[in-house]
């Protein structure tokens, strides 16, 4: 894949990719499609990093995730000058079975600057009503950032928003999301901002479409794809209010990644074309937001 001419790109532009390919071990059908595209770990990571990526999230943290392999995606991404973050698998009714002390090894090895952010899920299901999903997840929450506190690990949770589909879920609100967060320690516990679960939530249940600036308020991480009637689709279709979502955050003095989740087998080109657009269509409309021009509709946010 080509690197594309991207010029000086901030510093805060990431992907998500598996966790599998960085750690060079393919066991997934997404991370063999990353191998193919991409190449090996070291070649992927050089050419990602000439379209002006800074940042990894890695898909796919489980309980069953060893500590070395840990330690050893972190090296490769350091040594590709990037930094990190993670994304857990799907919660079960014993929460995420996130291992700890396999973070505490890795950490515990590595120079953290900044704390590593987790992004989760809310639970959700067919089988209980959304308020004891809700409450399950409150309770999964206060029992992992206590143990991030008592551990002392340089650690923090960003619980994601979600798009409304038939299960019972109690993240597919601003509300639902705010209300799980309640009374946890926000310097371990906030909020992934998911632009295109927004927007289809918007466009398929009327959702509002300006989030409350409670909720800005506590945004750690951002996940950015459009929506067209399938999410984590490219940003060169227009089918998202990027430009809106992106002022928000810039008006509220957001400071975290701004991280593109996109899957390949819905590029509506080559993955490789709609990835570089991705990310020079990201950067440049940042730049416009950071010299001032924010959106007419968007103002400065009182976060005191």
């Amino acid at each position: 894949m080509p690197p594309g001419d991207t010029g000086k790109m901030p510093n805060k532009i990431g992907i998500s990719l598996p966790l599998d390919y960085v750690a060079g071990a393919v066991s997934t059908p997404e991370a063999e499609v990353f191998r193919k595209l991409l190449g090996p770990p070291p070649d992927g990571l050089a050419a990602l990093r000439d379209w002006g990526v800074r940042h990894i999230e890695l898909r796919g943290l489980g309980a069953d995730t060893p500590g070395g392999v840990l330690h050893n995606v972190w090296q490769a991404l350091a040594d590709a000058g990037m930094s990190l973050s993670f994304h857990a698998v799907s919660p079960s009714e014993d929460g995420w079975g996130l291992s700890l002390a396999a973070l505490d090894q890795c950490l515990g090895q590595t120079s953290v600057v900044t704390p590593v952010i987790i992004t989760v899920h809310a639970r959700a299901g067919e089988n209980m009503a959304v308020e004891e999903y809700a409450a399950q997840t409150a309770r999964h929450l206060e029992a992992i950032v206590h143990d991030i506190a008592r551990a002392r690990l340089p650690v923090r949770l960003a619980l994601e928003n979600n798009r409304q589909t038939q299960r019972r879920d109690p993240s597919t609100t601003c509300t639902g999301i705010l209300i799980m967060l309640d009374g946890l320690d926000p310097s371990i516990a906030g909020i992934c901002w998911d632009f295109g679960h927004m927007w289809a939530n918007v466009q398929l249940h009327d959702a509002p479409p300006v989030p409350p600036v409670d909720f800005l308020r506590r945004v750690i991480h951002v996940h950015i794809h459009e929506y067209d009637g399938q999410t984590h689709r490219p940003l060169t279709g227009g089918a998202a209010p990027l430009r809106e979502y992106l002022g928000f955050l810039v008006a509220a003095g957001y400071d975290g990644v701004y991280n593109l989740e996109l899957e390949p087998h819905r590029a509506r080109r080559g993955f490789d074309t709609d990835l570089a657009d991705s990310v020079r269509i990201l950067h440049d409309t940042l730049q416009e937001l950071r010299s001032g021009h924010l959106p007419q509709a968007v103002g400065p946010i009182p976060l005191a």
